[in-house]
């Protein structure tokens, strides 16, 4: 009769007292070498039971693993959505088909956003009008005031140049008014003449200064230049954006993959995702397949041996015959509780190129391989003895004597480990078991008993085998 590394491993974990015994079901009085033959050290012959066993070194395969649960996810689920809204006027792919980057995947009814984009369209023309218009409004201002301050400066000093001969006439037929040569008559015409260019000065210059206040002016003239332009890049900016919602109304594949849902149906009124509080209406999912993984659950007990780059053998519930090669990619770095148990999700890439018996949310089960050795040298892990950080084992002579031998040890699990010195293929090595064990262990394997065990769910019968 076999038994399988599966139902042993339940043993472990559902009876205590079956940690000392079920590695001696495995390993102990059940390990038949098949005629000397080198095979696999997963299943044993059972054979009955004593106190003390001895088992004979073998070469055979040995791998340290840690089992997982979880399921199957593509590299990336893409949830499309609209920026623009309104009614699904074309959607020409449906669940399960498989789209190219590009593709379009839906089109909206593009009215509203046509008529937004020629209203754009107006906008910028009577900006650029405007623009056009205060341009000309500065250059008439600018040759306007240069024409200007050039006749007011010419004014002002025209107007210095009289002012200044009229003193000096009024200077000279003072001179002679004195010498009684000139009337008073002339003197005051003269002085009078003299006050009128004064006057004609300050006036010329008020003109001249008035020049500022039109230069404040072609200021302004300018400042209205800047804004035109302003406003039509403001129109600009808004004749964009009408013709980037034109182009929003028709959504196309970011990726390549596979319908894997579809939420919408032509006809269907859907909302922005930009404009939304809501987040927009979900049209489809597109799920890259061409990379699969599983992401599976490991008990923080067990993480801390697991690192990117481990081979890895995964099994879908769906197909259990086939075994599908991966390599961990990830672990994630922070982990779940869920009813006091503490789990580290590991991501592992399927290698394998045919993935056609695997679709996302699958059940898978992965066994991680932490370690691996072929053609090893392989005692029952019960027969390793330890005194202090030394293990040996107790090696039976030909004469049936039994004697201590040191070894040194390489990849263990619950049920072998690896000798890599201190024993030869085909010693025998002591296995020692007290007689209840080996009774208890006898009457569990005896199809005729059925033997009661306790585990964390209840009381469970073994069926008859």
């Amino acid at each position: 009769m076999k038994i399988r590394l599966t139902a042993a491993l339940a043993f472990l974990n559902r009876h205590r007292r079956a940690a000392i015994v079920v590695a001696l079901l495995l390993v102990g009085g059940v390990w038949a070498w098949r005629g000397g033959k080198s095979g696999d050290a997963e299943s044993f012959d059972i054979k009955q039971f004593v106190p003390d066993q001895i088992v004979k070194v073998r070469q055979g395969n040995l791998r340290r693993a840690v089992s997982a649960s979880g399921k199957i996810v593509p590299r990336r689920d893409v949830t499309i959505k609209c920026k623009a809204g309104g009614q699904i006027i074309e959607l020409p792919f449906d669940v399960s088909d498989r789209v190219q980057a590009g593709d379009v995947l839906v089109r909206l009814d593009p009215v509203d956003e046509n008529r937004n984009v020629r209203q754009a369209k107006i906008n910028l023309q009577i900006a650029e009008n405007n623009l056009a218009t205060a341009k000309l409004n500065e250059e008439i201002a600018t040759a306007r005031l240069k024409n200007d301050e050039a006749t007011a400066t010419a004014a002002v000093e025209s107007a210095r140049i009289d002012y200044e001969n009229a003193k000096i006439v009024s200077e000279r037929n003072r001179q002679l008014f004195g010498k009684k040569l000139l009337s008073q008559e002339n003197l005051d015409t003269t002085e009078l003449a003299e006050k009128q260019a004064a006057i004609n000065v300050q006036n010329r210059q008020i003109a001249l200064d008035e020049m500022n206040i039109r230069r404040t002016e072609l200021e302004l003239k300018k400042r209205a230049v800047a804004d035109a332009d302003a406003n039509l890049e403001t129109k600009k900016l808004a004749l964009s954006d009408a013709e980037q919602r034109l182009i929003e109304t028709t959504v196309k594949a970011p990726t390549n993959g596979v319908v894997s849902a579809l939420n919408a149906q032509i006809g269907q009124m859907v909302s922005s995702a930009t404009v939304n509080t809501g987040g927009g209406t979900e049209i489809m999912t597109i799920s890259d397949l061409d990379r699969l993984f599983a992401d599976v659950e490991v008990d923080e007990s067990e993480i801390a041996g697991i690192e990117p780059g481990l081979r890895a053998e995964i099994v879908a519930e769906s197909n259990a015959d086939k075994k599908f090669a991966g390599i961990t990619r990830r672990i994630y770095a922070k982990g779940t509780r869920t009813r006091g148990v503490v789990n580290f999700t590991v991501r592992i890439e399927v290698l394998d190129p045919d993935l056609r018996y695997l679709r996302p949310e699958m059940t898978a089960n992965a066994e991680i391989i932490l370690a691996a050795a072929t053609d090893a040298l392989l005692i029952p892990a019960p027969a390793v003895r330890r005194e202090g950080e030394q293990k040996y084992v107790l090696v039976q002579a030909p004469d049936g004597k039994e004697e201590r031998r040191d070894i040194v040890v390489g990849i263990e699990n619950d049920r072998h480990a690896q000798v890599l010195s201190g024993l030869q293929k085909g010693e025998a090595v002591v296995i020692s078991v007290s007689s209840d064990e080996a009774r208890w262990v006898n009457n569990a394997l005896n199809p005729n008993v059925m033997t009661q065990f306790s585990s964390g769910r209840g009381v469970r019968r073994a069926p008859p085998r």
